[in-house]
């Protein structure tokens, strides 16, 4: 057969075309650069000149071959313009095959599935950001309806190997080598980074221009009531190597704890980012702001915290809430709350603010969000209470490895019982997972070893607004929503022993039941089996 291939060149193109030549294929390599043809001439293929958006080259190499393999894409991948010469793409390859059952065969990206692995057998559904790319292959299969043998190829999320020069991975790579990271350290990252974003190869490609392409962006970073926790978290990050690049790929302009400056040169640096780049810095909050006695109790640089709050969020692009602090005011806010202390987003309106609640956030919760606002150019998908959904979707309830054990009504009573050490349920220990929303069960911490929970406490809800006010961290709570019996401890262990009474009776029941049908039945067979005897004997 004689195949035309796009992207002939291309890090997958130039593992195909040599298959195809060794199996004693013809290949007409579609090439938009002397350095494209060179590389598809020296794989034993024939030169095609052109690009995608030459319709007439791409209908000519169609029509003059046996089949097509597209494999070329414009990068980013994800923008308008390449998705709507790719669209414009497919369809001349459809026209020019369409009632001759010749195949037509192009790549397509993984979906991504939260809380599970995607596989070619997920539904195509023209939704997120690469919902245009879907809506093409879609197109692609379509074609089957107009004579056409068509095909799709689901590649992973990220596809890497030796010559790549594209993806996120040589990125990486290189940034890797540069700081001289060992490779176990750098594997590690890699697959950290891939599980946690589950981007799509298409997505992957737009990550690795931005980091590649894009100007550093100005970032602010604003500490008021807290203690620094989130910091911490972050720099401490199980994955040094992302850490390294995230920091890398942004100008941390002013912050008073990283920062070397200090005094009349930081608040210097602070008012040139401001006036230089109005409307283009990312603002990065840890801490309350005090409001009573004119927000007197947190000054910096004879400003109080409010003043330097809003002055800075005026010029914003967007504000990020790092922690409970920020978020929900936590423990300076706890009654009687003698400061005043407020969340950000009470005191803030008009700039688009992100909440990274816990004490601290997960590290790479807080990582991952730098990069969704590094590499797409705006913010994540929030829940109602402006959290990102891809952290914050879940219960810790739901996640937890404890929780078999909450359905069976096996709970721990005391910290220092024969329960606790069978690591059973500390629902009754005033464990506060069934109302907290994060990732932690799923996450962890220390790169993945523990989390509270694991460790034998009980979730405290650091990520909840108020969690500070919601009673005695060791008293169960009296009840929470749920599915069915989620309604208080005390009458899941009742519930669960009443149905274990109520299936071993059954089953005694059934079983009884059971046996006395094969007894009758038995003793039927018997007598059939004398009277015919006794027939036998009289005959």
């Amino acid at each position: 057969m004689r195949i035309f291939v796009t992207g002939a060149s291309g890090w997958i193109g130039s593992a195909i075309v040599p298959e195809l030549i060794s199996a004693g294929h013809q290949v007409l390599g579609l090439a938009r650069s002397d350095a494209s043809a060179k590389a598809v001439a020296d794989m034993g293929a024939e030169v095609l000149r052109g690009d995608l958006n030459d319709t007439d080259v791409l209908r000519a190499g169609t029509l003059d071959s046996d089949g097509v393999i597209h494999l070329a894409f414009v990068v980013p991948s994800v923008s308008e313009a390449a998705t709507r010469t790719d669209a414009k793409a497919i369809e001349t390859f459809v026209t020019g095959l369409t009632g001759s059952g010749k195949p037509l065969m192009i790549s397509g990206a993984t979906l991504v599935t939260p809380g599970r692995p995607a596989t070619e057998r997920d539904e195509l559904i023209a939704a997120g950001p690469i919902a245009a790319r879907i809506t093409n292959m879609q197109a692609a299969l379509a074609a089957a309806d107009r004579g056409v043998c068509s095909c799709l190829v689901m590649l992973p999320r990220s596809v890497h190997g030796q010559g790549e020069r594209h993806g996120f991975v040589p990125q990486l790579i290189a940034a890797a080598r540069a700081k001289g990271v060992s490779r176990r350290d750098f594997l590690t990252a890699c697959a950290w980074m891939t599980a946690m974003l589950g981007l799509p190869v298409s997505a992957v490609a737009q990550v690795t221009q931005a980091l590649e392409t894009k100007p550093r962006l100005p970032v602010l970073w604003f500490h008021f009531q807290e203690c620094t926790c989130c910091s911490e978290s972050f720099i401490r990050s199980s994955h040094p190597v992302v850490a390294d690049i995230i920091l890398d790929r942004i100008s941390l302009d002013y912050t008073e704890t990283l920062m070397a400056a200090s005094g009349h040169q930081a608040e210097a640096a602070l008012r040139d980012t401001m006036t230089k780049y109005k409307g283009e810095y990312l603002m990065l909050v840890e801490g309350s702001v005090p409001t009573a006695e004119n927000g007197v109790y947190c000054c910096i640089g004879g400003r109080t915290a409010l003043d330097i709050l809003q002055a800075a969020a005026a010029g914003a692009k967007a504000l990020v809430c790092w922690g409970s602090c920020a978020s929900n005011g936590c423990v300076q806010a706890a009654k009687p709350n003698p400061t005043q202390a407020t969340p950000i987003h009470k005191l803030i309106s008009g700039v688009p603010i992100i909440k990274v609640p816990g004490c601290p956030p997960i590290a790479e919760v807080m990582t991952g969000t730098i990069v969704h606002l590094l590499a797409f150019d705006r913010i994540p998908q929030l829940d109602g209470l402006g959290r990102p959904k891809a952290f914050y979707s879940r219960r810790v309830h739901d996640t937890c490895y404890r929780r078999p054990n909450y359905d069976a009504g096996l709970f721990v009573n005391s910290f220092d019982d024969e329960n606790a050490k069978r690591g059973y349920c500390l629902y009754k220990m005033g464990c506060r997972g069934p109302v907290t929303y994060n990732a932690c069960g799923v996450m962890r911490w220390n790169g993945g070893v523990s989390f509270p929970i694991q460790s034998g406490h009980g979730c405290i809800g650091c990520s909840e607004g108020n969690f500070w006010d919601n009673g005695p961290f060791y008293r169960h709570l009296p009840s929470f929503p749920g599915f069915g019996i989620e309604t208080t401890a005390d009458k899941v262990g009742v519930v669960a022993g009443a149905v274990t009474v109520a299936g071993i009776a059954a089953h005694a029941i059934s079983t009884n039941i059971r046996k006395r049908h094969l007894i009758k039945d038995e003793m039927a067979a018997s007598e059939d089996v004398r009277d015919g005897r006794a027939e036998q004997g009289g005959s």
